[in-house]
């Protein structure tokens, strides 16, 4: 079996309730789906399809083993290379938030999580804003 929200859009949403490894220092499948280039997001030992993500948890690609291809190391650093990144990562900004952006992305399972924190966030710098008023 090999779903993509490409070619089977309705019938992919019955896998809607998967969600992708979220837990922090969780490690993701990462086996391949033949054919395409999706990768499993979800944890390494899980049980049922392997699913890939997109953007805000939105499933791409469902596949089951027969399906799979676990990529070589030479295969993911040529898919690297491809997209545009380096084998090593470099120190210019760029890097520096697509890396702080892919924590935010691990960290958080959903949107409404990410803009949850924010508001909590600004609610903070707010309170600490005006008590410094008061009290200064």
């Amino acid at each position: 079996m090999r779903l993509t929200a490409k070619d089977d859009p309705e019938t992919i949403k019955r896998y809607s309730h998967v969600r992708p490894a979220s837990r922090p220092g969780s490690r993701r499948c990462a086996v391949g789906c033949a054919g395409t280039a999706h990768t499993c997001t979800r944890e390494v030992g899980h049980s049922g399809p392997h699913v890939a993500h997109g953007g805000l948890t939105r499933i791409l690609a469902v596949w089951d083993e027969g399906g799979a291809v676990r990529a070589s190391s030479e295969s993911r650093r040529r898919a690297r290379e491809s997209r545009g990144q380096g084998g090593l990562p470099s120190r210019r900004s760029e890097s520096l938030l697509k890396g702080a952006a892919q924590r935010v992305v691990r960290t958080f399972s959903s949107i409404e999580e990410v803009s949850l924190f924010i508001l909590f966030v600004a609610f903070v710098i707010f309170a600490v804003d005006w008590l410094l008023r008061i009290l200064g």
